[in-house]
C-alpha cells in the first residue's frame, strides 16, 4: 500500500511538473529570464541602430533585460542560421533587415523569412550614392554616365550582393569593382579613408556623417527627391529607366523562428507596438530620416511578399538571381 502511495505521489509530482513546464513553454509566464537580440550586421548600420533603441522601450514592458549580440557575416546569414537552429521559444529574436528575401534566389542560404514570424516590420528607408567630400564626382549625372563609360573603374563599396550596396548596384546595372565590407558602418569608415570611390547606404547609417560633412550625397535611390532634402536629385529623375523599381530601400524588422508558441508571440507584438508608439522612438525615427511602419500580422506579411516579389524579380532580370518561380515568388505588379 505505501508504495503505491509513493508511486501515486511521484506521478503526481511528475505531472505537475509537466503541466508548469507546457505551461512556461507556452508563454504564460513568458519571460522568466532575458532574451537574446541577434543583429545581423556589425555595429553602425541601421538594423543594429534601431536594434538598440526599440529593445530600450520593450524590456520595460517585458520586464526583462534584452542582450544584444552582433553577428556578421554571410550578408546577414550567419545571424539568421543562428536564430533559426536555436528553440523556437521566444528567447532569440532576429533584428534583421530584407536580406533574408533575397537568400534563395542568390543562393546564400536556403532560408528566407518564410521560415520566420515577423514580430513588427518597424521602419524602412531611402537609400544613398555617397562620396567622400573632395570626390571627382559632382553629380549624379556624372557618376552614372562615368560607371557606364569606364567599367570596373569606380570602386563601390558593397555588404554582399543582398545588401542595399549589392542591389542596388545590380538594378543600376553597371560595372563597379565591388570591395566588400562586413556593414555599412565600415564601408562609411572606408569611404572616409578614401579606400573607395562611393557607396550607396540607407539614410539613417549616413546621416550624422552627411550632417557632419564627412561623406557627400550624389543622389537618392528614390522616384522623386525627398520634400526636406529637396536639393538631392532622385534617380526616378536622372534616370527614368529605373522608376519601375522604385521607390526601394531597406526595412528593418523583429522576428522569431516559426514554431514559436502563439502567446509568446503575442506577448512580444504587445511589447513592441508599445516601444513603437513611445513618442521617443518616433522621433528617433523621425531624427534619422526612417519612414515609420509598425505592420505587424497579416499586414507585415503582405508588406514582406510584395518587397520578396518585386526585387527578386528585378535581380533576376539583371541576371543577379535565379528564377523566382523556382521558390514560388509571383511576378510583381511594375
Amino acid at each position: 500500500m505505501k508504495k503505491r502511495l509513493l508511486l501515486f505521489v511521484s506521478s503526481c509530482l511528475f505531472l505537475s511538473s509537466c503541466t508548469s513546464a507546457t505551461s512556461g513553454e507556452l508563454g504564460h509566464d513568458y519571460p522568466t529570464r532575458s532574451i537574446t537580440g541577434v543583429i545581423p550586421f556589425g555595429p553602425g548600420g541601421g538594423a543594429d541602430s534601431i536594434a538598440r533603441v526599440v529593445s530600450q522601450y520593450t524590456e520595460p514592458v517585458l520586464d526583462e533585460t534584452i542582450i544584444l549580440q552582433n553577428v556578421e557575416g554571410g550578408a546577414g546569414s550567419i545571424a539568421t542560421h543562428d536564430v533559426y537552429t536555436d528553440p523556437a521559444n521566444g528567447y532569440k529574436i532576429l533584428f534583421g533587415a530584407e536580406n533574408p528575401n533575397l537568400y534563395r534566389t542568390t543562393g546564400i542560404s536556403d532560408l528566407s523569412y518564410h521560415d520566420f514570424e515577423p514580430l513588427m516590420l518597424f521602419a524602412r528607408t531611402v537609400p544613398v550614392i555617397i562620396v567622400h567630400p573632395d570626390s571627382r564626382f559632382e553629380t549624379l549625372d556624372q557618376f552614372l554616365t562615368h560607371a557606364e563609360d569606364h567599367p570596373g573603374d569606380t570602386l563601390m563599396a558593397t555588404t554582399g550582393p543582398v545588401g542595399t550596396s549589392g542591389v542596388v548596384s545590380s538594378m543600376l546595372g553597371l560595372d563597379f569593382a565591388m570591395v566588400p565590407y562586413k556593414g555599412e558602418g565600415a564601408s562609411i569608415t572606408g569611404l572616409m579613408g578614401k579606400q573607395i570611390h562611393a557607396s550607396i547606404v540607407s539614410l539613417p547609417s549616413a546621416y550624422n556623417y552627411i550632417v557632419a560633412e564627412e561623406v557627400r550625397v550624389l543622389g537618392i535611390v528614390n522616384d522623386t527627391r525627398l520634400e526636406e532634402f529637396g536639393e538631392w536629385p532622385a534617380l526616378g529623375e536622372v534616370a527614368p529607366e529605373y522608376l519601375d523599381y522604385l521607390p526601394w530601400g531597406a526595412y528593418y524588422g523583429a522576428y522569431v523562428t516559426k514554431g514559436t508558441p502563439e502567446p509568446v508571440i503575442d506577448t512580444l507584438v504587445e511589447s513592441f507596438e508599445y516601444a513603437f508608439e513611445d513618442a521617443d522612438f518616433q522621433q528617433f525615427l523621425e531624427n534619422n530620416r526612417m519612414i515609420p511602419l509598425g505592420l505587424t500580422g497579416s499586414e507585415a506579411l503582405d508588406y514582406q511578399a510584395e518587397w520578396e516579389s518585386r526585387t527578386n524579380w528585378f535581380l533576376y532580370q539583371s541576371g543577379f538571381a535565379e528564377h523566382p518561380e523556382n521558390y514560388d515568388i509571383p511576378v510583381p505588379n511594375f
